[in-house]
Protein backbone atom coordinates (compact mmCIF):
# COMPACT_ATOMS: atom_id res chain seq x y z
CA UNK A 1 0.00 0.00 0.00
CA UNK A 2 1.22 3.14 -1.03
CA UNK A 3 1.26 6.35 1.75
CA UNK A 4 0.27 9.13 0.08
CA UNK A 5 3.03 12.01 0.09
CA UNK A 6 1.88 15.19 2.01
CA UNK A 7 2.23 18.51 -0.53
CA UNK A 8 3.74 21.05 1.48
CA UNK A 9 3.90 24.75 0.77
CA UNK A 10 6.21 27.66 2.10
CA UNK A 11 4.95 30.98 2.24
CA UNK A 12 8.15 33.03 3.17
CA UNK A 13 11.42 32.09 1.90
CA UNK A 14 14.16 34.18 3.78
CA UNK A 15 16.51 33.55 6.16
CA UNK A 16 14.10 31.09 8.57
CA UNK A 17 12.91 29.12 5.65
CA UNK A 18 16.33 28.75 3.81
CA UNK A 19 18.49 27.86 6.82
CA UNK A 20 15.91 25.76 8.60
CA UNK A 21 12.55 24.94 6.71
CA UNK A 22 13.15 23.97 3.80
CA UNK A 23 16.18 22.10 4.59
CA UNK A 24 14.26 19.58 6.84
CA UNK A 25 11.23 19.44 4.64
CA UNK A 26 13.90 18.59 1.76
CA UNK A 27 15.34 15.84 3.63
CA UNK A 28 11.44 14.71 4.06
CA UNK A 29 11.38 14.80 0.11
CA UNK A 30 14.34 13.18 -0.22
CA UNK A 31 12.88 10.32 1.51
CA UNK A 32 9.33 10.17 0.05
CA UNK A 33 7.44 11.65 2.72
CA UNK A 34 6.52 14.74 1.59
CA UNK A 35 6.51 16.61 -1.83
CA UNK A 36 8.42 20.23 -2.03
CA UNK A 37 5.02 21.54 -3.80
CA UNK A 38 5.01 25.36 -3.86
CA UNK A 39 6.88 27.90 -2.34
CA UNK A 40 5.95 31.83 -2.28
CA UNK A 41 7.63 35.04 -0.82
CA UNK A 42 6.92 38.89 -2.58
CA UNK A 43 10.64 38.83 -3.25
CA UNK A 44 11.38 37.39 -6.86
CA UNK A 45 14.52 36.78 -6.18
CA UNK A 46 14.17 35.01 -2.98
CA UNK A 47 11.36 32.64 -4.33
CA UNK A 48 13.56 31.34 -7.46
CA UNK A 49 15.99 31.43 -5.18
CA UNK A 50 14.66 28.82 -2.83
CA UNK A 51 12.56 26.95 -5.80
CA UNK A 52 15.83 25.83 -7.19
CA UNK A 53 17.69 24.74 -4.38
CA UNK A 54 15.34 23.14 -2.55
CA UNK A 55 13.52 21.77 -6.39
CA UNK A 56 10.52 22.88 -5.56
CA UNK A 57 7.87 22.84 -8.25
CA UNK A 58 5.87 25.88 -8.00
CA UNK A 59 7.07 29.67 -7.54
CA UNK A 60 4.96 32.29 -6.19
CA UNK A 61 4.89 35.94 -5.73
CA UNK A 62 1.00 35.75 -3.92
CA UNK A 63 0.19 33.72 -1.38
CA UNK A 64 -3.62 33.90 -2.44
CA UNK A 65 -2.69 32.51 -5.61
CA UNK A 66 -0.95 29.92 -4.56
CA UNK A 67 -3.37 28.88 -2.46
CA UNK A 68 -5.86 29.19 -5.18
CA UNK A 69 -3.79 27.11 -7.88
CA UNK A 70 -2.92 24.00 -5.92
CA UNK A 71 -3.94 22.16 -3.22
CA UNK A 72 -1.55 21.78 0.09
CA UNK A 73 -2.16 19.84 3.19
CA UNK A 74 0.69 21.49 4.80
CA UNK A 75 1.36 25.04 4.93
CA UNK A 76 4.41 26.13 6.27
CA UNK A 77 4.54 30.01 6.87
CA UNK A 78 8.02 31.57 7.42
CA UNK A 79 7.06 35.43 7.06
CA UNK A 80 7.32 38.22 9.39
CA UNK A 81 5.08 37.70 12.26
CA UNK A 82 2.76 40.58 11.39
CA UNK A 83 1.80 38.29 8.25
CA UNK A 84 1.56 35.49 10.25
CA UNK A 85 -2.40 35.93 11.29
CA UNK A 86 -4.09 36.48 7.78
CA UNK A 87 -2.01 33.98 5.23
CA UNK A 88 -2.82 31.36 8.17
CA UNK A 89 -6.31 32.18 7.74
CA UNK A 90 -6.13 32.32 4.17
CA UNK A 91 -4.13 28.66 4.11
CA UNK A 92 -7.16 27.42 6.79
CA UNK A 93 -9.86 28.33 4.62
CA UNK A 94 -7.81 26.82 1.68
CA UNK A 95 -8.19 23.61 3.51
CA UNK A 96 -4.28 23.01 4.57
CA UNK A 97 -2.80 22.54 8.09
CA UNK A 98 -0.95 24.99 9.22
CA UNK A 99 2.55 25.82 10.98
CA UNK A 100 3.72 28.84 11.91
CA UNK A 101 7.04 30.49 13.03
CA UNK A 102 7.03 31.82 16.00
CA UNK A 103 5.42 33.71 17.43
CA UNK A 104 2.30 32.65 16.47
CA UNK A 105 0.50 35.98 15.96
CA UNK A 106 1.57 39.92 16.89
CA UNK A 107 -1.15 39.74 19.83
CA UNK A 108 -3.66 37.58 21.82
CA UNK A 109 -6.58 38.89 19.51
CA UNK A 110 -4.65 37.43 16.51
CA UNK A 111 -3.91 34.31 17.72
CA UNK A 112 -7.28 33.84 18.86
CA UNK A 113 -8.43 34.57 15.33
CA UNK A 114 -6.08 31.95 14.10
CA UNK A 115 -7.39 29.15 16.80
CA UNK A 116 -10.88 29.69 16.01
CA UNK A 117 -10.54 29.63 12.25
CA UNK A 118 -8.74 26.42 12.74
CA UNK A 119 -11.77 25.01 14.98
CA UNK A 120 -14.09 26.30 12.51
CA UNK A 121 -12.54 24.78 9.60
CA UNK A 122 -11.57 21.34 11.40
Amino acid sequence: MDKKRLRVGIIGAGAIAQTMHLPNWLELANEGRVELAGVCDIDKGRTEQAQGKFHISNAYMNHKKMLHEAEFDIIDICTQNRFHCPIAVDALKAGAHVLVEKPIAMSAKEAETMVNTAKACK
